[in-house]
């Protein structure tokens, strides 16, 4: 790559990688926004229809439609997280030598139009 140019976004090119295989997957599960879109591009690149050819589920705050169309979302509602987060380090200050249990912050499906069950 010369200086000054673009390179390959390495997300893309490690969805397509998955995405051409004779055994690809039916459904991804992409960790961030960034990465559901790089799957989106990959598909669209490989001519895979979603979801009627592939789902996608990511994690993300809200549902985002930027895709041309609603992915279905995990919301990981930060706001909680943070809450919680700020909550259990003001108590390891208090008292660093206490040991914290670990918490699990609820998160939301929010429906998106991504999904479809596997083809038999």
């Amino acid at each position: 790559q010369m200086p000054g140019q673009i390179g390959a976004d390495q997300r893309v090119v490690a969805a397509r990688a998955l995405l051409a295989r004779d055994d690809r997957p039916t459904a991804v599960v992409a960790y961030e926004l960034t990465e559901g879109m790089a799957v989106v591009h990959a598909a669209r690149e490989l001519g895979l229809r979603i979801p009627e050819d592939l789902s996608l589920v990511q994690f993300h705050n809200g549902l985002d439609d930027r895709c041309y169309i609603p992915v279905q979302t995990v919301s990981n509602v930060m706001e909680a997280l943070g809450a919680e987060a700020v909550g259990l380090l003001l108590r390891k200050i208090e008292d660093p030598e206490t040991a914290l249990p670990a918490r699990a912050v609820p998160v939301e499906m929010l429906e998106g139009a991504t999904c479809l069950p596997p083809r038999t």
